[in-house]
């Protein structure tokens, strides 16, 4: 995905017009750079063309967002991604894959965007057993916790059949 521009580019002296650089070139039997080029150094004619350039926003690249953890509104993917640091394929397709982004969960606040995402399911979480004495756990964090151990060693037990303090442990069905 690009940085969420896009450009317009209008024929003065026919009016017409085409909606980017690719599409330009094709029709005016030019070459895409050349038309690039003209538009990042300003100039108004190519081959003896008239043509105005100008910047659009993309339609998913508009699209307003929300981050649901701080309330904050971006009026667009691009804003986002700026925001926290990442590029804006990733924040569309964290939203449209139900994925948090660095921890926050950000949604589009178009409601037919929003229809077209996964919604967000959290982390599952696994009731873990003692083999040993049959205690259960809410999850590998709780059991981890009551142990005096890091989630990763229960995990490793379980997966890995391992011990944890002379204490062997299961997910619980």
């Amino acid at each position: 995905m690009s940085s969420g521009r896009m450009v317009r580019v209008t024929r003065i002296d026919t009016g017409e017009t085409w909606p980017s650089i690719a599409a330009a070139a094709k029709a005016l039997f030019v070459t895409p750079t050349s038309l690039s080029k003209a538009k990042v150094s300003g100039r108004t004619h190519v081959c003896d063309i008239p043509l105005k350039f100008e910047d659009t926003m993309t339609t998913v690249n508009a699209t307003e967002m929300k981050d649901l953890e701080t309330g904050i509104v971006y009026p667009t993917i691009v804003a986002v991604a700026d925001a926290f640091g990442v590029d804006a394929s990733q924040v569309y397709n964290d939203a449209k894959n139900g994925h948090r982004l660095h921890g926050h969960r950000v949604v589009f606040t178009d409601e037919e965007k929003a229809k077209e995402c996964k919604p967000y399911i959290g982390r599952r979480k696994k009731r873990v057993r003692c083999v040993d004495t049959g205690e259960e756990f809410e999850s590998v964090r709780d059991a981890a916790e009551r142990m005096g151990v890091t989630r990763s060693c229960v995990t490793n037990c379980i997966i890995q059949g391992w011990k944890v303090k002379e204490m062997m442990f299961e997910y619980a069905q």
